[in-house]
């Protein structure tokens, strides 16, 4: 039985359960207005390194396709490095080109690259000899 004004066992208990509770909710609020907890985080991320961008070169002045290296010859429309290399190792080959044309005979120029490049190259001082070879024809 009960005695008037006393609690019985589960009620002490819940009681007692109830005072925490409260406890940890006063300790909440205070931390969350003291900022203890703080919303500010720091975020440590890594970029992904830039995509290899290849920029587009607008030759200078003519190149010489006699003296250019494989490089130079690289900044000429539609000639990249396989072809550039082909022209150089035409040229080491055969000797100095003797007329534009005479580049048809490395492999990948044809006449549409041919046609793209014709304003962008020069024969240096082999030109004078195709010059002069048209030159004698119209002697003749």
């Amino acid at each position: 039985m009960k005695n008037k004004g006393s609690l019985t066992r589960a009620e002490t208990g819940l009681l007692v359960l109830t005072g925490v509770f409260l406890c940890l909710m006063v300790c909440i609020v205070h931390h969350s207005q003291t900022g203890t907890i703080s919303g500010d985080y720091t975020i440590i991320t890594q970029q992904a390194p830039p995509e290899p961008v290849t920029p587009v070169v607008e030759p200078r002045g003519p190149v010489d396709i006699n003296t250019a290296s494989a490089e130079a010859l690289q900044q000429l429309r539609g000639v990249g490095p396989a072809i550039a290399e082909r022209i150089v190792a035409y040229r080491t080959e055969h000797g100095p080109f003797t007329s534009v044309e005479e580049l048809l005979e490395v492999r990948g120029i044809g006449e549409v690259t041919l046609a793209e490049i014709r304003e962008e190259i020069t024969l240096g001082d082999a030109g004078g000899l195709e010059e002069d070879l048209e030159n004698m024809e119209n002697i003749h």
